[in-house]
């Protein structure tokens, strides 16, 4: 009876092993620079260290990072460390930066942190008001908010400065009035303004373009992450039977 109950005490453990819980993920530290009200079109930088919390994350949710940046100009780098030891640090552009949970899935004795550095600049045209430039929260499966997040804003003030067009002097030639010409069109030029379910659609498709860049490095960590755990689980294991 011995090696059964010795089996099924090591399949207990592996399970309680891969058992997540949402984290409550908190901000070690987070600056931004500059400091103070800023002007569209002002370089942005901000970086910080993410705790994704004293217990386990759940390997199915995720870290979404994202910025109302001029997406065009954003650039994230981030690294994944455990107990202080970072890799070399990834990087990736867009509004949004999605993080797998199997990338910050660690028994709690564990200290899991990212380092996270966001740089862009404040959109042309936004109008005066708060501009988010950092949040930070977990999602489930499903995209549905889990525990806390963590918002950093700034104040957006006044516009940046507009090229003055000197006035263009009209010489009459004849009485009879002339209707203007109409500009000439330019290709590419049309302005479409899309609806809220449009950009909702938008949003969600940069939310599976991050999570496809996601998937290489998951598929990589998952295979590394999972054999060590195992390595780890079945050396405590004998060491506590005396083995």
């Amino acid at each position: 009876m011995k090696p059964i109950r010795t089996i099924l005490l090591l399949v207990v453990l592996v399970a309680c092993l891969f058992q997540g819980a949402s984290a409550a993920i908190k901000m070690d530290r987070l600056v931004v620079t500059p400091a103070g009200n800023l002007q569209p079109g002002d370089p942005v930088t901000v970086t910080g260290v993410v705790d994704v919390g004293s217990s386990t994350f759940n390997e199915n949710n995720y870290l979404e990072f994202s910025t109302q940046l001029d997406r065009p100009t954003v650039q994230w780098k981030y690294a994944v460390g455990i107990d202080g030891v970072y890799p070399p640090a990834s990087t990736l552009r867009g509004s949004f930066l999605n993080i797998d949970g199997w990338l910050l899935s660690y028994p709690d004795d564990r200290d899991v942190t990212v380092n996270v550095t966001v740089t862009g600049v404040v959109p042309a045209g936004v109008p005066p008001g708060q501009l988010t430039v950092f949040r930070v929260r977990e999602l489930d499966e499903g995209d549905n908010p889990e525990g806390t997040e963590v918002i950093r804003q700034v104040t957006v003030t006044g516009t940046p400065a507009e090229t003055t067009t000197p006035p263009v002097t009209a010489t009459v030639t004849s009485a009879a009035t002339t209707p203007p010409s109409p500009s000439p069109a330019i290709p590419g030029s049309t302005l479409t303004i899309a609806p809220a379910s449009e950009e909702r659609r938008i949003i969600e498709e940069l939310r599976r373009e991050n999570r496809l860049l996601q998937e290489q490095n998951r598929k990589l960590a998952e295979h590394q992450s999972l054999f060590s755990r195992i390595i780890s689980l079945l050396r405590d294991f004998f060491r506590g039977i005396g083995i």
